[in-house]
């Protein structure tokens, strides 16, 4: 009897000590810490429309980091051209960045992506993929381009 307790013991011991290691073994840390706040801009955005540039003021577009690698960009309530009866809020997320600092201790954040489906309304809306995504975030002002469907737009903005 006493053989068959000990047995179980240590099997229950060895239990708990695997247990234990596999937890702190299995978290994950990130590579760099990342601020997952919203940040927004206001500027104007160009549209191209039927060989016309149709420009819009004050425009909000806000970004925030969704981890070490990818960005979501929020356009806020706009109008493609001026026909549009409605405003929409596109957001295209998961747009590859990559953030350095300067020498004097600025931000830059440069962010590309090739085709992105954008959602409006939680909804995925294909008929606006936005294609050929560039840009760049430093410091107070924002900058970037792409193709809403078949419509290139441009937008720069500040704080």
């Amino acid at each position: 009897m006493k053989r068959l307790f000990l047995a179980l013991s240590i099997i229950s011991l060895t239990t708990i000590v695997f247990t234990s290691c596999d937890e702190s073994d299995s978290k994950d840390y990130p590579s760099q810490e990342v601020d997952h706040s919203e940040i927004s801009y206001q500027g104007d955005i160009t549209v191209l429309f039927k060989g016309e540039e149709v420009v819009t003021n004050n425009v909000e577009c806000s970004y925030h980091l969704i981890n070490d690698a990818l960005l979501e960009l929020t356009i806020k309530d706009i109008k493609f051209v001026p026909q549009m009866p409605v405003t929409i809020t596109p957001v295209i997320s998961n747009i590859q960045y990559t953030k350095v600092t300067d020498a004097n201790g600025n931000f830059i954040i440069s962010f590309s992506a090739d085709s992105i489906v954008p959602t409006i309304g939680n909804n995925p809306y294909e008929a606006y993929t936005a294609k050929n995504i560039e840009g760049q975030i430093e410091n107070n002002s924002m900058q970037f381009s792409l193709s809403f469907g078949a419509y290139p737009t441009s937008y720069h903005g500040t704080k």
